[in-house]
């Protein structure tokens, strides 16, 4: 891979410890912080002395201060995908003290490199140019004009990612050419696939029947589940409509996990017929269970950067139906280890779904080759390897200059 370090510079500069300065956008679960929870994780601490700052408080902030590591809340404002509030537009008048102010703590406290993890906050890249510190911008995002409220336009938000940044890691392929279209970048650019969180056995406690139990769901149900945030962006109500084509020759169920604003009207809009085969869960912290209970899962996204639920459901040994909206075509391998079909296609949707009811074997064969590759191309330690790597390669590039 392009960011490998050469033997001999990483070794002629590991005798002291390096500093990371890290700025998460959020202390919220959600595939950026996930990302950033494994990276941490994984972090060769004999070599690496991190500090943590994130956009707002949630249990991503616990996590990694139980790992030892230094963490603060500091109100990042976000310079798209924002909510428009008086409280935003106050917030966004104190960003230039802000950037000051990280600016001086990253001279004063000799950090050696800088790390974004979201494109959607600016203050820590900006504080970094500042200060002459290498800065490393992860972007977990699919830049479309058409899908953020910005008050700067996306070309010129990719513009600024690519003059604030000495290294630009995209999540997938997919949204690396979709920055290039809107801006060719000047700055070396890679793409690093986000990292599978489960890697151990089932535990006694994960068992799928002692876990159905528990939820209340039939052994003998199909159990189709759909995970992500209710905005349109996820679009939940397509899994309900692709669900509601499925032909089924068992009883089937589909579990909607997670929150958000449409949370309510996607429940108010299901017809009554169909009531007593959709359940609710809400905002789960750890998935593993429900996905271990299920027997597939739905990715219904209108578009998607990477979908690191999928990587999570293969590691499950669960096969996935996507949307064919971006990053899910470079995870699920069509007809292989699931399927991809046609956004905003709910007949397809439905065919997938009875194809797999009808067949449980190829459903059963599809997870275990779904695993297999899960574990294979997005193994945490892979993930954590390149990413250090981009960040020595840029120590190494700094003190050549230096």
């Amino acid at each position: 891979m392009a960011l490998q370090t050469p033997a001999r510079e990483v070794i002629a500069h590991e005798s002291r410890q390096l500093r990371i300065f890290i700025a998460a956008h959020s202390g919220q679960q959600g595939g950026a912080e996930l990302c950033l929870d494994v990276f941490l994780a994984h972090l060769p601490r004999a070599r690496y002395k991190a500090t943590v700052l994130f956009g707002c408080e949630g249990p991503m902030v616990q996590a990694a201060a139980e790992k030892g590591y230094p963490t603060q809340v500091v109100p990042f404002v976000w310079w798209f995908g924002y909510e428009p509030c008086s409280w935003y537009w106050r917030n966004l008048l104190k960003s230039p003290f802000r950037v000051a102010r990280l600016a001086r703590l990253l001279r004063q406290e000799s950090f050696d490199v800088v790390y974004t993890n979201s494109a959607v906050i600016f203050e820590a890249a900006l504080a970094a140019r500042i200060a002459h510190c290498p800065h490393l911008w992860h972007v977990h995002e699919i830049l479309r004009p058409q899908s953020w409220r910005s008050w700067l336009p996306i070309r010129t938000i990719c513009r600024l990612i690519d003059r604030w940044s000495d290294l630009i890691v995209f999540e997938s392929q997919a949204a690396r050419n979709i920055f290039a279209s809107l801006h060719q970048p000047k700055t070396k650019t890679d793409a690093v696939s986000n990292p599978v969180r489960f890697l151990t056995d089932i535990e006694p406690s994960h068992d799928p029947a002692v876990i159905r139990n528990t939820l209340g769901l039939p052994q003998d149900a199909l159990i189709v589940v759909w995970i992500g945030q209710f905005i349109p962006r996820k679009n939940p109500q397509l899994a309900i409509e692709g669900f509601a084509r499925m032909r089924s020759p068992r009883p089937a169920i589909l579990l909607m996990v997670g929150d958000g604003p449409l949370r309510a009207t996607v429940e108010s809009l299901v017809p009554e017929e169909l009531r007593p085969k959709l359940r609710f869960l809400g905002f789960q912290r750890d998935v593993q269970p429900i996905i271990l209970a299920s027997d597939v899962l739905l990715l219904t996204s209108v578009e998607e950067s990477f979908g690191l639920v999928i990587v999570e459901a293969a590691a499950c040994g669960r096969p996935a139906i996507a949307t064919a909206c971006g990053g899910p075509e470079e995870i699920v391998r069509d007809g292989e280890t699931g399927y991809l079909v046609p956004c905003q296609d709910p007949d397809a949707l439905g065919r997938a779904l009875t194809r797999l009811a009808s067949q449980p074997e190829l459903a059963r064969q599809m997870g275990q080759r779904a695993r297999t590759w899960a574990l294979e191309r997005f193994h945490p330690q892979n993930f954590s390897s390149l990413m250090v790597a981009a960040l020595e390669s840029l120590v190494a590039t700094q003190q050549q200059r230096s």
